[in-house]
């Protein structure tokens, strides 16, 4: 591969896998979870480091564990997410809480976001790694990778809190089945 070829594939290639980032990113804004640059860059590192080692042990992780079985294991995790967010919304309006000041994502959820959206990534690596891999290659897709997914996640983040502050609404309640339907889609397609 040429420099030109490598910059191009990984381009696309974490673009791709980073998509469900803008998703969730959409989530938390809607939300009005604040989701700190340090939790942000674990995330990232969550999902690069899954990329890299499905990369760097492919072949042998898709004869260990059936693509199936890690997609299913995503949806599970995404699901209860989004479950737990609409419901912690419903218990919010029966009570009447109103909650004026932003909340912060934990580290439990930073990690399990993180394993939940690595698994496309696992699957792509899985699959690239069938074909010859340049030590370049490898590290240009991992430094892409960490840009491509604190970028998406933010742009996705920013669009959301700029909508709900517009809105009278609360609209917290959309972060859950923004979970749900990126699990559904995962399962599906």
């Amino acid at each position: 591969m040429t420099a030109l070829q490598i910059v191009l594939t990984a381009t696309v290639l974490t673009v791709a896998i980073s998509l469900d980032s803008a998703s969730a990113g959409f989530a938390y804004g809607a939300n009005k979870t604040k989701f700190p640059f340090i939790n942000l860059f674990v995330l990232s590192l969550i999902d690069t480091s899954v990329l890299t080692l499905s990369l760097l042990l492919g072949d042998g992780i898709g004869r260990i564990i059936p693509p199936k079985v890690t997609v299913i294991i995503s949806c599970v995790i995404l699901c209860i997410m989004g479950l737990r967010k609409i419901w912690k919304w419903h218990r919010k309006q029966r009570i009447g809480i109103i909650y004026k000041e932003e909340s912060a994502v934990s580290w439990k959820e930073t990690v399990m976001l993180g394993f939940a959206l690595s698994v496309d990534g696992m699957a792509v690596g899985v699959g690239i790694a069938m074909t010859e891999i340049t030590a370049a290659f490898l590290f240009t897709v991992i430094a892409f990778s960490i840009c491509t997914d604190i970028l998406i996640f933010s742009a996705g983040n920013l669009i959301a809190k700029r909508l709900t502050k517009k809105s009278r609404f609360d609209l917290s309640w959309l972060s859950g089945l923004i979970f749900i339907i990126i699990a559904i889609q995962k399962f599906f397609f």
